[in-house]
């Protein structure tokens, strides 16, 4: 189970890897770190790995998409998903060296709050193309 939680927290790191932030001094990905996993678990992982990258870059789109609407009105809650997509990349960075017990808490503590972040940006979006006004005001 610890293994599956370090592969998804892999994975949003390789995505991040590719990714741009929105803006200049929002994200930096960490270079020069490479990520290893064994050929078996990658294997085994990949459908779930796959997941994880696609709900990652729909919701950094979603994140662009929204700040196209009003960069003042949603800039707040994009700021708070990269911050803690930020923190999330860090605790990945150190949670091979942490006891069991701190990462069978702190694990699902940043999926969460990443999910969170990502799922209201998707909803200040969903509401704004229900409102029907067009992109970039």
């Amino acid at each position: 189970m610890n293994t599956y939680k370090k592969m998804v927290w892999l994975s949003i790191l390789l995505v991040l890897g590719g990714c741009q932030g929105v803006k200049k001094t929002t994200v930096t990905p960490a270079q020069g770190q490479p990520v290893l996993s064994s050929s078996q678990d990658a294997q085994l992982k990949a459908p779930t790995d796959d997941m994880t990258k696609k709900q990652l870059t729909t919701c950094l789109f979603e994140a662009k998409l929204l700040l196209k609407f009003n960069q003042q009105k949603y800039n707040q809650p994009v700021d708070t998903l990269y911050q803690y997509i930020r923190a999330a990349k860090y605790y990945a960075s150190v949670s091979s060296n942490l006891s069991t017990g701190n990462t069978d808490t702190l694990t699902p503590m940043y999926q969460f709050k990443v999910n969170d972040a990502c799922n209201t940006v998707s909803q200040l979006l969903l509401a704004e193309l229900k409102h029907g006004e067009s992109v970039g005001r």
